[in-house]
């Protein structure tokens, strides 16, 4: 693939489950928002966004943290996130980092418009969730 593949997401919470899954080793996720209910407190954080992991918002200026994304730390994150629905309502934007390079973008609360994989290898994975029903439509340009 070389081209973005911008996706609606149906359901928030398995695609996070999903994508956190399958990008995790030697990566990282951003989150962006209201982070106050949020406790990474066991997970080594960065609030400094850096060339791959920016902010997406310049005001308000929210909360900012990157968390390492590895095997061992889908769940603490999921735990941090999840819980009253924080990753629908209190994160505006996540963006997940993989060797480097930004694979995904989730921004303003994964909106329909604001959603996109970045080229790399990761047809399967949106096969799979568009199967799952958990991407309701892929626009491939």
């Amino acid at each position: 693939m070389s081209e973005a593949i911008p996706v609606t997401v149906k359901n928030k919470l398995a695609f996070v489950r999903r994508v956190f899954t399958h990008f995790c080793g030697d990566a990282r996720v951003s989150f962006e928002g209201v982070l106050d209910q949020c406790h990474f407190a066991s997970l080594q954080t960065h609030h400094t966004p850096d060339n791959v992991l920016a902010r997406s918002t310049v005001w308000p200026k929210l909360d900012f943290v990157i968390v390492p994304l590895e095997k061992e730390t889908v769940e603490p994150i999921l735990n941090a996130v999840i819980p009253g629905q924080r990753i629908v309502h209190d994160i505006i934007h996540v963006q997940i980092e993989k060797n480097g390079q930004l694979v995904l973008g989730a921004y303003d609360n994964f909106h329909r418009d604001c959603c996109v994989f970045h080229p790399g290898d990761v047809e399967e994975l949106v096969d799979e969730l568009e199967a799952d029903g958990i991407i309701r439509s892929v626009r491939r340009t």
